[in-house]
């Protein structure tokens, strides 16, 4: 999604090829005409990928085929662009929607959460309520006023001689208003963008799904939204802890939508691309927050990647990234969830659950990005090999020397502060977790320390803690066994 700045009149002045007066909030011109006028501002443009919108947004779609026009139900024909308007100039607009009823937004995050519940009582100056609508009553989300399809006319139109520029005639066909999105949305969303979605992929650059994909979705579906708002307040209340009460409201009324779809079993709602991306947000927030709602989130996922796999609605470029992050929480989660599907997984090809390295294709081998991703990958792959040894293996303990050794070397060779470290953060806590001579434990949770610095995960200050306690069982109890019955955790 990209946002551009316009200040060359409103959107029915410019169809109409007029030269706007930019009065706010509506121009004269569209006045006199009776049209409603969408104003000055922001013009937004989403990913090709969002050309299909939600099922459940009552917007409509129109494209045009070589044959002729083709639409959706309630959708209104396009007429065929005239000589002096070439396909390469013409745009598509958004109309203002009809003054809706009387409602009041009330802010329930403080200080940027814009999660917004929607009330039928008039607003009143004060401070934003940290409470939000929680259980059944988060249905507001499915409530929410939606803007009707509506289509602005100008037939016949009179054309006077400071409106030559002008086409008599002329229909205007005007896609449906996106609404701006608020201050503290934005400001949420942008932190989404810059501190958590480019530590959720090896390189920050060449297409983040995170950015590209999820935030689009995001703008247009409220409860992706809402879980977007969550997770970047829970990253934020490391440093704000007024915020953290209302994200945790907020990340629970998303999980009861989500549940309560499931249970009606609506496969429109289940099985759609928003529900599937706000799983994978909200499962981005227990990576931050250390809450164990990553073994329901990874159960709904697993019926997420069956159908998915025939959904053909579905654009390819999302589906695509969104089976890599899950097969990547599947993979980074087999060890703290239950041994056998852990053992299940890391004992089968991993190759299948490291799609995500598949990303970068522009690297060429003599390049430092490519070594580098190498040896990420390589020191993944050690660290799987030993997390299979210890569920192997009942109660006696042997310490892989060897193995952590290697380990070692592999990682040391990745400077600290590299590009792409942050993806070594399940390594070392599994390398920590296997040490029993002073100078590896000391290595790998010192190097796990030095990750918190980079990603400010919350996780990785609770898998110090865990680590103490797998250290004073060693020899008495798996750490693997310890993670999944008394103390699991996503660490990643």
């Amino acid at each position: 999604m990209s946002l551009t700045r316009r200040n060359d009149g409103c959107p029915q002045c410019r169809n109409r090829r007029l030269r706007c007066d930019k009065t706010e909030p509506e121009c004269l011109k569209c006045l006199k005409k009776g049209l409603r006028c969408s104003g000055q501002g922001f013009e937004c443009r989403f990913s090709s990928h969002m050309s299909k919108l939600p099922a459940h947004r009552n917007t409509t779609t129109t494209t045009t085929t070589p044959g002729g026009p083709s639409s959706t139900p309630h959708s209104t024909p396009v007429r065929k662009p005239s000589a002096v308007s070439s396909p390469g100039r013409r745009r598509r607009e958004a109309c203002s929607s009809p003054t809706r009823p009387r409602q009041a937004r009330s802010a329930v995050l403080q200080d940027g959460l814009a999660c917004t519940a929607l009330t039928t009582t008039t607003a009143t100056p004060g401070p934003a309520s940290p409470q939000l609508v929680l259980g059944d009553q988060f249905q507001d989300v499915e409530q929410l006023p939606v803007t009707p399809s509506e289509c602005s006319r100008v037939s016949d139109a009179t054309v006077t001689e400071d409106e030559a520029s002008s086409v008599e005639g002329l229909e205007l066909v005007l896609s449906p208003a996106i609404e701006p999105l608020g201050s503290q949305r934005r400001y949420l969303f942008h932190h989404f963008s810059e501190y958590i979605a480019s530590k959720m992929v090896i390189y920050d650059w060449g297409g983040n799904g995170y950015r590209d994909i999820i935030l689009p979705i995001a703008c247009q579906d409220e409860t992706v939204g809402r879980a977007v708002c969550a997770v970047s307040a829970f990253h934020l209340g490391t440093n704000a802890q007024h915020m953290l009460a209302t994200a945790e409201a907020t990340q629970h009324a998303v999980l009861t939508k989500l549940l309560r779809d499931t249970v009606d079993l609506n496969p429109s709602r289940v099985f759609s691309l928003s529900a599937w991306a706000a799983i994978v947000v909200l499962l981005v927030g227990d990576t931050i927050t250390g809450s164990t709602n990553y073994i329901m989130l990874l159960e709904m996922l697993k019926h997420f990647v069956s159908s998915a796999a025939t959904d053909s609605s579905m654009p390819t470029n999302a589906k695509l990234f969104l089976l890599q992050q899950t097969k990547m929480f599947e993979l980074f989660s087999s060890a703290a969830t239950n041994e056998r599907n852990g053992l299940e997984i890391l004992s089968g090809p991993i190759e299948p659950y490291l799609d995500f390295f598949a990303t970068y294709p522009a690297l060429v081998r003599d390049e430092p990005r490519y070594t580098n991703m190498q040896l990420i990958r390589s020191a993944i792959m050690a660290s799987c090999r030993l997390c299979v040894k210890r569920m192997m293996n009942e109660r006696s303990y042997t310490c892989p020397r060897e193995e952590l050794e290697a380990l070692k070397d592999t990682i040391s060779s990745l400077d600290p502060g590299v590009e792409g470290e942050h993806a070594l953060v399940w390594t070392c806590f599994v390398a920590a977790a296997e040490s029993v001579q002073p100078d590896h434990r000391e290595y790998f949770s010192d190097r796990l320390a030095s990750l918190y610095g980079c990603t400010r995960f919350g996780t990785i200050l609770q898998a110090l803690e865990i680590l103490e306690v797998i250290w004073a069982k060693q020899g008495k109890q798996k750490w693997t066994e310890f993670i999944t019955s008394e103390r699991p955790i996503l660490v990643m």
